[in-house]
């Protein structure tokens, strides 16, 4: 058992990937979906927030560990008068204990590692699983609806937000080594798929997918070299979507209609 207390970054710690980790967009690491539904974009860089950590490994393949974090590092935009996070906290060192708390939690099961490294022999190769789920516990505002159940883009709205309690998000994480070059363990391939959902009443992004692939020593002479593939996907949520649609309807002015947002990355 080990517990952690103290101005705590939920992304070195939650939703991490080993092999995501080669990659340079920030959404390889803590994901769009999070990073835009959460207040200040969650604790995670280039905030920490004030929280405590404990996780436990009854075996050294199986670990579980949760989080209690404030849940907003940079304090309200509406008491602040600013929208943008990095201009409420400069610095990164607000440690703000008066939010609605952020709870995630996550259970991670590594699986043909024992066997490898005290057999030698050419097994299945190694990987991890890992599944978790976050709650906010603070209040969010409809895209779409306001108090009364009107259309935000309706002329007669009252313009309040229909305000919905609480926020959360599931998600899973397959970590997979594909291939061990024959004369160099340390060499080979690795692949990852993540998956992370969201309700999409109260959310800009309901859905969350990234895949990609590393490989360590790709070319001759060159075994430190690191190259990879990688591709995301966030769908904007129905309500959003619902929103343009209204817009449209009621100003009678062509606009996008918001789908979703890719990337594709190559690095070397």
């Amino acid at each position: 058992m080990a517990v952690k207390l103290g101005q705590v970054a939920a992304d070195t710690e939650f939703l991490v990937s080993q092999t995501a980790t080669l990659f340079i967009n920030s959404t390889f690491g803590w994901p769009t979906i999070a990073g835009t539904n959460l207040p200040s974009g969650g604790p995670a860089y280039p905030f920490g927030a004030p929280a405590i950590r404990a996780k436990y490994l009854p075996t050294p393949n199986l670990s579980f560990q949760v989080g209690l974090f404030d849940g907003d590092p940079a304090g309200p935009a509406r008491a602040w008068n600013d929208p943008d996070p990095q201009r409420r906290n400069r610095t990164g060192t607000n440690f703000r204990l008066s939010d609605p708390a952020f709870l995630i939690a996550e259970v991670a099961y590594a699986y043909n590692v024992e066997e490898r490294a005290r057999t030698g022999q050419v097994l299945d190769e190694p990987g991890t699983v890992t599944l978790g789920g976050w709650h906010h516990f603070g209040r969010f505002d409809s895209l779409r609806v306001d108090d009364t159940g009107r259309s935000l883009a309706d002329p007669s709205t009252s313009g309040v937000a229909r305000r919905f309690r609480g926020n959360d998000g599931l998600y899973g994480i397959i970590d997979q080594t594909v291939y061990r070059e024959p004369d160099d363990a340390g060499q080979g391939a690795s692949a990852f798929v993540r998956a992370v959902t969201s309700p999409g009443d109260r959310n800009l992004i309901d859905l969350y997918l990234d895949a990609g692939i590393g490989y360590g020593g790709l070319l001759p002479g060159r075994s430190n070299d690191t190259a990879g593939v990688a591709v995301s996907y966030a769908r904007i949520s129905p309500s959003a979507r619902g929103f343009d649609r209204d817009t449209i309807l009621e100003t009678g002015i062509a606009m996008p209609r918001r789908r979703f947002e890719a990337l594709v990355e190559a690095t070397y």
